[in-house]
């Protein structure tokens, strides 16, 4: 008998691609790119959290939407995401700890993962 072997996936790639092709998608579906004056202002602004300022750029209101990265990306990679989401909720979309302009602590215990759940529960509290 020989062993079942799982497949290799790479899921930073399958991520890229999978945002990617709906970002692509996203005129298609919305009816074809806004006007200029049609497009929702984003809104920057910081979050305290144990003491570190996290950044984040928010648009909408409503229900919240949290959109987060991981390494290396930055709020920047949901940009489309939050001008379509914004029209029926609260698209918000931080730097997390460690990534500027978000503030990046030295010491190793503050990435520890209670205190990056923390800085989630008080992105938009």
């Amino acid at each position: 008998m020989h062993p079942v072997r799982q497949p290799m996936v790479n899921r930073r790639h399958l991520l890229t691609v999978g945002v990617s092709l709906s970002l692509a998608s996203l005129p298609a579906v919305t009816g074809g790119p806004r006007a200029a004056t049609d497009q929702p202002a984003l809104r920057e602004g910081y979050a305290n959290s144990n003491g570190v300022r996290l950044f984040l750029v928010e648009a909408g209101e409503g229900p919240l939407m949290l959109f987060l990265h991981g390494a290396p990306d930055s709020w920047q990679l949901y940009e489309g995401l939050l001008l379509e989401f914004c029209r029926d909720h609260l698209a918000v979309a931080p730097n997390l700890r460690g990534f500027s302009p978000s503030d990046q602590p030295e010491a190793v215990e503050a990435y520890a993962m209670p205190r990056l759940l923390g800085d989630v529960h008080r992105v938009h509290a």
